[in-house]
């Protein structure tokens, strides 16, 4: 009589032989789409929730992708300082939105320190040919 020896290593071929099998059938395959489908998906920017800061974060965003240098440390600064400016930007929000006095303090403390940081960046610019 046969008595199979069941173990954690045949266990776990027998799992992930069976994960190879459903993920490769046909049905696992998700269903064809036009090429017109394809484009008019790849135009459509993801939908994200609309918030009081989106522009600002948005800004922030492009800014600081788009910023460049000629070595790591310009690179770096210019990309603080859209950094720092969408942080002041974000506080000017909540100043405007916000009767939490911690908060608006914080807030208040942020713009100071990132118009600062602004400041100090933008002289390392000049000083280093930036």
């Amino acid at each position: 009589m046969f008595n199979p020896i069941v173990t954690r290593p045949s266990l776990l071929l027998a799992g992930c032989s069976a994960l190879v099998l459903t993920a490769c059938s046909p049905a696992a395959e998700p269903p064809a789409t036009s090429k017109a489908e394809e484009s008019a998906h790849a135009s459509e920017p993801m939908a994200m929730a609309q918030t009081p800061f989106s522009a600002a974060e948005t800004r922030m965003h492009e800014a600081m992708m788009a910023a460049t240098g000629a070595d790591a440390g310009e690179t770096w600064a210019r990309k603080m300082i859209p950094h720092h400016q969408g942080a002041a930007d974000l506080s000017r929000i909540v100043l405007e939105q916000s009767d939490d006095p911690a908060i608006r303090e914080k807030a208040r403390k942020i713009i100071d320190e990132s118009m600062k940081d602004i400041r100090e960046l933008e002289a390392w610019l000049s000083e280093h040919g930036g």
